[in-house]
């Protein structure tokens, strides 16, 4: 995503939307923070999880995101009855 992340920031973007999923997420978001390019980010749902952000890490700071489902991963929500059946049944 390095290519595609330099091109969108020599272009004066002011927004940049993050709509990948798996390891690409993190990996724009990382390209983004090394280009020193500050633009409103976000990402989609499939970009969202506590995962990805972690392995984004300082990059994911101001990121908004949107989320319609619990991640499984997350501690806070292991109790929700939802999760609780997912992580019993896989």
């Amino acid at each position: 995503p390095t290519t595609q992340v330099t091109t969108l920031s020599a272009s004066g973007a002011d927004a940049f939307v993050v709509a990948v999923a798996g390891r690409a997420c993190p990996g724009a978001l990382q390209a983004a923070a090394t280009s020193q390019w500050r633009p409103i980010t976000y990402v989609t749902l499939t970009c969202s999880s506590q995962a990805l952000m972690g392995v984004a890490g300082d990059a994911s700071t101001g990121v908004i995101s949107t989320q319609v489902a619990h991640d499984p991963a997350n501690p806070a929500v292991a109790d929700e009855p939802a999760v609780a059946e997912f992580l019993e049944q896989g």
